[in-house]
C-alpha cells in the first residue's frame, strides 16, 4: 500500500529513497572523516539534521502535486509537512499532518480518506432527522464511494535527486564550516545534558 498512517497521526510514505553505490561510498568517507575527528553519535545527529533539512527542502515540490480540486481549501495542501522521524533514526519523514481534530485548521484530517479512497457506504442520520442535500431533504443516502489519490510517494521520488542534492549539502557543510559545526556540535551536547 503506498502510505500509511502512524501513532503521531500522520500519513507517511512507503517509499525510501534508493541510494546508488557511489551515494553509499559518499556516505561511508563521510561517517569515516566525522568518526575519525568524533564519536558516532556526533555522525548520527549530523546525518539526522541533513535528512531533516533535505526533507525540508522537497515539501514545496510535494505540495505542487496535490492534485487540485475545482473548490478546494488549500488545507491538504497546506498540511504537508517534513520532520525528524520519532521511530527511527536517523531518518525524515515527508507526510500530512492530520491535526488534532476536525477543526484544526492546520492538519487535514480527511487525508486518510482522500490518499486510500473511500468504498460505497450509506451515510445514515445520527443527532439531526434529516440530511439536506441542496434541494433534496432525506433520511439515509448511498455514497458511492471514489478511488483514493496517493499523491505523496509519487512526489516523494520525483523530488528525491533534490532531497539527495541537499543532504549533500548540510553534510559537506558541516566538514568545511566552522559556525555551521558548532551550531550541530552545541545541538548534540544540550540533547546529553550538558
Amino acid at each position: 500500500m503506498p502510505g500509511n498512517s502512524n501513532a503521531s497521526g500522520r500519513i507517511e510514505s512507503d517509499f525510501q529513497v534508493k541510494f546508488t553505490n557511489e551515494t553509499y561510498e559518499a556516505l561511508r568517507t563521510f561517517e569515516d572523516e566525522i568518526t575519525r575527528r568524533y564519536d558516532t553519535k556526533v555522525f548520527a545527529t549530523v546525518l539526522q539534521s541533513a535528512l531533516t533539512s533535505g526533507a525540508k527542502s522537497i515539501v514545496p515540490d510535494v505540495r505542487g502535486k496535490v492534485p487540485s480540486q475545482k473548490f478546494g481549501t488549500g488545507r491538504l495542501r497546506g498540511a504537508i509537512r517534513a520532520k525528524a522521524s520519532r521511530f527511527m533514526t536517523p531518518a525524515a519523514v515527508v507526510g500530512i499532518s492530520l491535526g488534532k481534530r476536525r477543526s484544526d485548521r492546520k492538519g487535514a484530517w480527511y487525508a486518510w480518506i482522500y490518499t486510500k479512497g473511500a468504498r460505497p457506504h450509506t451515510i445514515e442520520t445520527r443527532r439531526a432527522r434529516f440530511l439536506h442535500f441542496g434541494s433534496k431533504v432525506v433520511n439515509r443516502v448511498e455514497h458511492p464511494g471514489f478511488i483514493g489519490h496517493p499523491f505523496i510517494p509519487s512526489a516523494v521520488e520525483a523530488a528525491s535527486p533534490k532531497l539527495l542534492t541537499n543532504t549533500a549539502k548540510i553534510t559537506n557543510k558541516f566538514l568545511v564550516d566552522d559556525a555551521f559545526q558548532q551550531r550541530i556540535l552545541n545541538i548534540r551536547s544540550k540533547q546529553q545534558g550538558g
